[in-house]
């Protein structure tokens, strides 16, 4: 399916699916003034195969939230930033943790039933 793009906006970015990418998008976000459009997989409904992962054109904001905070990651102090990240089914409130290179480090993430907070774990 193909996206229709207005002439003379940003060319949106994309997100995939998996959340480790999220880094990067928003760090690009922030880069971008905090906000612009972003292809996503459409995952609204799932048991409807005729649209389930077609791309979707979403809105998406990002709001530093502190530039000096830091996790523990095994006992070790990392530094990061943390930010704030919406659109879509991320309501305010939702936070990423961003490291070096901007690595996904934490999300916390409220939904109606369900609290997520994922955390890296070393790979060493």
């Amino acid at each position: 399916r193909e996206i229709e793009i207005a002439p003379g906006l940003q060319a949106p970015l994309l997100s995939p699916l998996m959340r480790i990418f999220a880094g990067p998008l928003i760090a690009r976000l922030l880069e971008n003034g905090g906000a612009g459009a972003v292809i996503v997989p459409d995952i609204r409904d799932p048991q409807a195969p005729e649209t389930l992962l077609l791309p979707l054109l979403s809105e998406r904001q990002a709001e530093l939230m502190d530039a000096d905070s830091a996790l523990l990651v095994e006992g070790v102090s990392v530094p990061c930033r943390r930010c704030s990240y919406h659109g879509d089914q991320y309501r305010p409130g939702t936070q990423f943790w961003l490291g070096a290179n901007d690595v996904l480090l934490r999300y916390e993430w409220r939904q109606a039933q369900q609290h997520w907070d994922v955390r890296l774990r070393g790979t060493g």
